[in-house]
């Protein structure tokens, strides 16, 4: 169980990570994305500095478990925000593409991308509780 958690820790990290890369080298979907959400010019590049900081950040944290608990935490937030942005967007019609990841991926909006980003939401709570769920089972077969 101890393995399977690490290996979630190691693919979250590296999805943080893929995104980071990815709009810092091509920001240009992400920017569009942002201007389709009405949000201030001016804010654009605070918003794009913020979020590539933050996804940095927490993946470091992840990979090298450093505060695991508050990352982890912290990055079900995160995901929370980008999934919640990303339903209102496919609810509205939005149809470009989010910039996710910024030119490496193609991120459309779409239910697809809806759904990745469930899946990455239940690999952190997978991640977040597993103390209490290794405690569990190991209690069942005692």
């Amino acid at each position: 169980m101890k393995r399977a958690i690490r290996i979630m820790q190691i693919i979250v990290g590296m999805i943080f990570i893929v995104s980071f890369i990815g709009k810092a080298l091509s920001n240009h979907d992400f920017i569009m994305f942002l201007s389709k959400l009405h949000i201030s010019d001016s804010l654009y590049y605070y918003i794009y500095i913020l979020i590539l900081t933050v996804e940095i950040v927490l993946a470091v944290h992840i990979l090298i478990g450093i505060s695991v608990k508050t990352t982890i935490k912290l990055s079900i937030i995160l995901y929370s925000v980008f999934t919640l942005v990303l339903v209102y967007a496919f609810i509205k019609g939005f149809s470009s593409k989010c910039g996710c990841f910024g030119g490496w991926v193609a991120s459309d909006i779409s239910i697809l991308s809806i759904f990745r980003n469930i899946f990455i939401l239940s690999m952190l709570f997978m991640i977040l509780y597993k103390n209490e769920l290794c405690f569990s089972l190991l209690k069942k077969f005692k």
